[in-house]
């Protein structure tokens, strides 16, 4: 039971840090594109990137979440 717990903390911190890497590489690669690439202003492109972001993060907290809770229900078996 407590190696369960301990393993679902562990999973959902696993999680946590994945979508935290993923979201400053976003940020970066966004960053290389716009130093590469001059088509768009830069508030126009940080724009629709910072709304990539949240969108990003939307959906992985609930993906988070989702695990987690069944991580949840199974310590609760």
């Amino acid at each position: 039971m407590i190696n369960e717990k301990l393993e679902d903390e562990k999973r959902a911190t696993m999680l946590s840090i994945y979508s935290l890497i993923s979201a400053i590489l976003m940020v970066v690669i966004s960053v290389s594109i716009n130093s590469v690439v001059r088509i768009m202003s830069m508030e126009m492109f940080f724009g629709i990137m910072g709304a990539g972001l949240i969108l990003y993060y939307i959906v992985s907290y609930k993906k988070i979440e989702k695990e987690v809770g069944q991580c949840n229900m199974e310590a609760y078996r």
